[in-house]
């Protein structure tokens, strides 16, 4: 009411009144039975054990305060945050699980790229081998190769990582823990495809690659 008269007692912070993913906002608080219409209020309760056990000692005293007030979604707070980002969740696990697909078709497919483009190149790793380059001088080149194109292509995903930031929540565009596996596992899974055909390849005898080419 207009004549109601109240006194301000503190500042608090903005808070999340829908949802998690939206702007804090400004919020009252006033002593209930002061002269305002409170048709709808939430009440934030700690308790020392199990919350689902104060549920009747709750209501027993907002019924001694207001006969005709009722409570509604009554439940322990994890709950309620857990409802709130069930939907991101959501999203984020089938994301998660194209992308953990689209890894292992990556790693699969980054193997058989650069083993095969290794193979290919056993003419002129012969050659080479055999105007002098020792099987380590062959191994590190052909890694060098690999990993160039690899470290290209992991350049790409930073870029593609930004065009996804408006769908993320909670997380950075660039994430410690989600970016730095994923690309662990691709470099190792590089190497390896470099690494072996290479070394299998540095161990043939010069003239027998040449012969057979």
């Amino acid at each position: 009411r207009d004549d109601a008269v109240v006194e301000v007692v503190g500042v608090v912070q903005d808070v999340l009144l829908r949802s998690l993913d939206q702007a804090p906002q400004p919020q009252i608080y006033v002593p209930y039975g002061v002269g305002f219409d409170i048709r709808y209020a939430t009440l934030v309760l700690k308790t020392d054990g199990e919350p689902a056990t104060s549920a009747p000692v709750v209501t027993s005293i907002i019924q001694q305060l207001d006969s005709v007030a009722t409570l509604g979604q009554m439940g322990p707070l994890t709950d309620k945050v857990s409802t709130a980002v069930a939907g991101p969740r959501f999203t984020a696990f089938v994301i998660g699980a194209f992308a953990a697909l689209a890894l292992s078709l990556a790693t699969a497919g980054l193997y058989g790229v650069l083993s095969f483009g290794v193979t290919q190149r056993r003419q002129e790793i012969g050659v080479r081998a055999a105007l002098g380059a020792t099987p380590r001088d062959l191994v590190v080149m052909v890694l060098k190769h690999g990993m160039t194109v690899t470290v290209i292509g992991l350049g790409g995903s930073i870029v593609a990582s930004w065009a996804m930031a408006s769908v993320l929540f909670g997380v950075e565009a660039l994430d410690g823990v989600a970016f730095i596996i994923p690309t662990a596992v691709v470099l190792v899974v590089a190497a390896a495809s470099c690494y072996l055909p290479a070394r299998r390849a540095a161990a043939i005898e010069p003239a027998e690659v040449l012969v057979s080419e």
